[in-house]
């Protein structure tokens, strides 16, 4: 149906949804250096996690659907908590995430068994468990808490740097191998950061807050 390189780019997509709202809500065309950005990280993704090849690129009509679906998530879940922030902080607002995310993944997966769980459980499992949870907790923490500082445009794009630094790890402590297109990709993505320090992001962050006020 689909792989992880095509999940990863539908993923991305999310930035530039993000950008068409914030355009809409804010009635005006977003900052040319922003359309800019999200073009150069985008690229830089598709390079970095596609070594420039489009046969790795796997694409069926729900997969289609459900990689949509994937990006409004991603989209969601940055901007929706703008005014939520504001008003709980981003503790409560991570901890109810997590929590409500947590509910209905245990619903949607009946098969999964805390028997089963607890009889899998060694130190290695139980460490690497761990591991996952507190840096997927922190992880999230980070990037929700980050909106109380930054646009959701700039929050959004400067995920866009997940990708290298996984490829950077598989390199560094895998053996990876880099090709050209990869290290293409990955001064793409650097590039489109660094246009976002171009631009003040002050006015989207406040038609957002309003909006949630």
């Amino acid at each position: 149906m689909s792989n992880a390189v095509t999940a990863t780019l539908f993923q991305f997509a999310g930035p530039v949804l993000i950008t068409i709202y914030v355009a809409i809500e804010s009635r005006r065309w977003p900052a040319k250096i922003h359309l800019l950005a999200i073009a150069t990280a985008l690229s830089g993704i598709f390079l970095l996690i596609t070594n420039g090849s489009l046969d790795q690129i796997l694409l069926s009509d729900k997969a289609l659907w459900i990689g949509f679906l994937t990006a409004l998530g991603f989209a969601f879940y940055t901007l929706q908590p703008v005014s939520l922030i504001k008003t709980w902080g981003t503790m409560t607002i991570i901890g109810w995430g997590m929590l409500i995310g947590g509910i209905v993944l245990y619903l949607l997966m009946p098969s999964f068994s805390f028997a089963n769980m607890a009889g899998a459980l060694n130190m290695g499992t139980l460490s690497m468990l761990i591991s996952i949870i507190v840096i997927s907790t922190l992880s999230f923490l980070l990037y929700i808490r980050s909106l109380k500082f930054l646009s959701p445009t700039e929050t959004s794009l400067l995920s866009s740097i997940e990708p290298l630094v996984a490829a950077l790890i598989s390199f560094l402590w895998l053996n990876e191998t880099f090709g050209s297109y990869q290290l293409l990709g990955g001064v793409f993505i650097i590039a489109g950061v660094l246009f976002l320090s171009l631009k003040d992001k002050e006015e989207e962050v406040s038609i957002l807050q309003q909006k949630g006020a």
